[in-house]
């Protein structure tokens, strides 16, 4: 995998909402540090609540279905999900 770029639109660090923000995510081979690696597999989660989890939701997977999902599927593999929260990805 090579490395990846994160855009993000108006970030909260830009006060006036004045442009974008690139951010390069390089890849680090096996290291389970590797920024690219992360992201992808973040993307290849949302897929999976969206086509697994939430099959009938064909919308864009707001913050409350992510919240929601997210404690399903802990609950299902046996974590406790009052320990897991959006937070828990910073």
């Amino acid at each position: 995998m090579s490395s990846a770029f994160l855009c993000i639109h108006w970030p909260k660090t830009l006060q006036h909402q004045e442009g974008l923000l690139i951010i390069l995510l390089p890849n680090i081979p096996r290291s389970i540090l590797c920024p690219a690696y992360t992201l992808l597999h973040f993307f290849m989660f949302i897929f999976f609540i969206s086509t697994i989890v939430l099959p009938s939701c064909h919308h864009h997977i707001t913050f409350t279905i992510f919240c929601t999902s997210l404690k399903h599927l802990n609950s299902i593999i046996g974590l406790d999900p009052s320990y897991y929260s959006p937070h828990s990805f910073h």
